[in-house]
């Protein structure tokens, strides 16, 4: 429901998180359509990360009514130096009727700019790359509220001198206490991607992978009403893709993948013990395509619906686990698709005992309905991820990751395999450059076709603020 990326320590403190490699498992379930172009892969120039999340209904507080950041009406006898050391380091503040805000400046910036050198060698060829990867970010903390906008990009070139978006991210999010028991949050996002075409299966008719834009905004209401935790959330979701190009100079549209998506889920959550609670979840969502396939002429618009119920335990947000059971059900508006269901299995492990080590693990399930314009059937996917990130020292670490998704045919076995791990070093050369080494394998089979494989290593210099 909510997914939280750990944030990345400052700069002027220790250099960049980093990994020690581990592997475990992770299982969340949630109902999708997939919307990726066929045969495509992920990119093999994506790095290893690490992902920390937590599904906790309302993750900072427990209960809700211990915020971190108290509210003004709760402190009429604190000290002004006493409340400014609570807001933990926000810059200059200012008196306002006893407590201090921060005001000066309005948002705190953040940026970065990396060059990213690789080589990658496989079933595809040989190939240099060269990466820009600029970042930046606005903070803006309140004694109620907090909010931050950002954006940042990864654009690459290759020695066949292809240039391309290999992803663009503008985000905006934020969150407000209405009282000691209720929060509104809110974010939205901008995304633009386009897959390495030279990917392992990837289809060799691909000269060039669309551009896919996507749009995305959710919004929830949580409240607490003592043990009970209720989550009420809302989203929209636009997709564009643009044309495919093929060899011999030929293109193949993609409108049918253009796709408009309404969604809403509601989440009640127990709290059995001060460790471990219990929750119900469910979700609804609506699509519209923009047109059908070109070889069946039927529309894929259609209901999702998902339900789920499980328990999580949280101790002390060091060790954070939840597993729940569900049921997902695609339903499509014309009779003459028929529907998919399938059971959902969801569970979720972190690990975090110190700000030098953390590990996180997932499972993820979508339903996929049939795209017969590309030849895939009705199928159950699946995709595994795990990630750890570990400090050795103030100036350097080690990190990895393990990850493999798979499909389902619900009429038949498993049809396209990808499997992917990574290791990585990040080296603090002093308070503002970092140095960063990685080394990445991926291994993809689309049957009935031979498995492909790519080996790529990396050298990265990374400039913050």
């Amino acid at each position: 429901m909510l997914l939280f990326s750990s944030p990345m320590p400052d700069h002027t403190v220790q250099p960049r998180a980093t990994a020690l490699w581990a592997v475990a498992l992770f299982f969340s379930g949630s109902l999708d359509v997939a919307l990726a172009d066929p045969g495509g892969q992920p990119s093999p120039t994506q790095l290893p990360q690490v992902v920390v999340t937590s599904n906790r209904l309302l993750a900072s507080v427990r209960p809700f009514s211990s915020s971190s950041q108290p509210h003004p009406e709760t402190l009429p006898n604190m000290g002004t130096e006493q409340y400014s050391d609570l807001q933990n380091g926000l810059g200059n503040v200012a008196l306002i009727q006893g407590v201090r805000e921060p005001y000066s400046p309005f948002f705190e910036i953040d940026w970065s700019v990396g060059l990213r050198a690789s080589r990658t060698a496989g079933t595809n060829g040989a190939f240099y790359g060269a990466t820009l990867l600029p970042q930046i970010s606005a903070t803006r903390t309140g004694l109620r509220s907090s909010y931050v906008l950002g954006a940042q990009a990864r654009l690459g070139v290759n020695s066949d001198q292809l240039t391309r978006i290999e992803q663009l991210d503008f985000t905006a999010s934020g969150q407000y206490e209405l009282d000691r028991v209720s929060r509104l949050t809110g974010n939205a996002g901008l995304t633009l991607s386009q897959d390495d075409p030279n990917a392992p299966g990837t289809s060799d008719q691909i000269v060039q992978t669309p551009l896919v834009a996507r749009g995305q905004i959710e919004g929830s209401f949580l409240r607490q009403f003592g043990r009970l935790g209720l989550s009420l959330g809302a989203n929209f979701l636009r997709q564009e893709t643009g044309d495919t190009k093929l060899v011999g100079d030929l293109r193949r549209t993609n409108k049918d993948r253009n796709t408009t998506r309404l969604g809403a889920d509601l989440r009640l959550q127990y709290e059995l013990t001060p460790i471990i609670d219990a929750f119900v979840e469910g979700a609804v969502a609506r699509d519209w395509f923009d047109a059908p396939p070109a070889r069946t002429r039927i529309f894929q618009d259609g209901w999702d619906y998902s339900l789920s119920a499980g328990l999580a335990g949280n101790w002390r947000d060091v060790f954070v686990v939840e597993a729940s059971l569900g049921y997902g059900l695609r339903r499509f508006e014309d009779v003459a698709l028929d529907e998919l269901a399938s059971t959902l299995y969801a569970a979720s492990l972190t690990y975090s005992p110190s700000d030098a080590f953390a590990f996180d693990a997932q499972l993820s399930t979508t339903l996929t309905p049939e795209n017969k314009g590309a030849g895939d059937p009705a199928s159950v996917d699946y995709a595994i991820a795990a990630g750890a990130s570990f400090q050795v020292a103030p100036w350097v670490g080690l990190r990895g990751s393990l990850s493999q998704s798979w499909d389902v045919p619900v009429s038949g076995s498993e049809r396209n395999v990808t499997f992917s791990t990574g290791v990585g070093a990040d080296f603090a050369l002093n308070k503002n450059a970092a140095l960063s080494l990685d080394y990445l394998y991926t291994r993809a089979q689309n049957l009935p076709a031979e498995p492909e494989d790519a080996q790529e290593v990396a050298v990265s210099l990374t400039w913050s603020k």
